[in-house]
């Protein structure tokens, strides 16, 4: 059941929610983007309750915040066959988190896990890692806007090897600097992250000498698809490294029609003022339009187009 994009509020779903008790073998359901809020998803997990074989339930954007979180983990551990819970910017908070996390490890088949901007501190996310190796099916995970820092990161660098499936790693904006990308450098390097496919990156303070560290561990990754670096603070040496990991992913693209190595990659540099310092084989394209113009500073579907140039 698709739902998604809708306005259903609190009401809403207390209509709907009448009904959807007797659907006992839904699967599948999708809320994405309506007005739940914590009275609504607290009337969904009454819902939830009933539904016992659901294996997708997205509530992306509901802004459940931690009542409803609350309310919704008092039943959502009877759905033991659950593959994907999406709760992107739910707003949890850490209290939400509490409630939230020790379900994980009951879903053995939990593969797509999204907590984008879930506003936890520290303790929050210390919870979260403190079960999450126990999830050991993970394949995408969403950490984005957490605030992780650079303890975020070694805390996870230190659980990375726990996903041997892990494909798709989003830690955009949590600010985990250069000592942040080392930590998780070293976890990649170690093979811990080798069928990564994706990694997002982006706005989070990486300097050139975590890039480096960041572009030589990746070469353990070899069927690298997408990195998005958009927003740190990379100059000509970190461009170097990159330029490198590019050479490599091209020649991984050659032999067979699999196509396989990095296809798509988004930066954003910070670039000399010498412009004649930037290296040989990456083109300063942003010199060519005004500031926030360049095509690099948009979304990766048009850094897409100018990667395949």
């Amino acid at each position: 059941l698709n739902l998604g994009g809708n306005m259903l509020s609190a009401q809403g779903m207390q209509i709907l929610g009448e009904h959807l008790v007797e659907c006992e073998q839904l699967t599948h359901l999708d809320l994405f983007k309506n007005s739940l809020e914590a009275e609504g998803t607290a009337i969904l997990s009454k819902v939830v309750e009933q539904c016992k074989r659901l294996t997708y339930l997205d509530l992306t954007a509901n802004r459940s915040c931690e009542d409803g979180v609350q309310s919704l983990s008092s039943t959502l551990g009877e759905c033991r066959a659950l593959k994907s819970l999406l709760l992107r910017n739910s707003l949890m908070g850490d209290k939400g988190m509490q409630s939230l996390a020790p379900l994980l490890p009951r879903f053995e088949n939990l593969s797509h896990l999204d907590l984008r901007i879930a506003f936890l501190s520290q303790e929050g996310i210390s919870t979260l890692f403190s079960v999450l190796p126990q999830c050991r099916n993970i394949t995408h995970l969403n950490l984005g806007q957490n605030g992780l820092k650079t303890s975020g990161a070694a805390a996870l660098a230190k659980i990375l090897g726990h996903w041997p499936m892990l494909l798709n790693l989003e830690l955009d904006q949590n600010f985990i600097g250069d000592t942040g990308a080392k930590l998780l450098a070293e976890s990649i390097a170690r093979g811990e992250c080798s069928q990564l496919r994706s990694l997002n990156l982006e706005k989070n303070c990486i300097q050139d000498e975590g890039v480096k560290q960041l572009a030589e561990a990746l070469e353990q990754c070899s069927g690298l698809e997408h990195l998005n670096l958009k927003s740190n603070e990379i100059g000509a040496e970190g461009a170097e490294s990159l330029k490198e990991l590019m050479a490599l992913a091209h020649a991984r693209c050659r032999p067979g029609p699999a196509h396989a190595g990095l296809k798509i990659i988004g930066l954003r540099f910070k670039l000399d003022s010498d412009q004649s310092s930037f290296p040989a084989g990456i083109s300063n394209r942003d010199s060519q339009y005004p500031q926030g113009g360049s095509p690099w500073h948009g979304a990766l579907e048009e850094a897409e187009r100018e990667a395949v140039e």
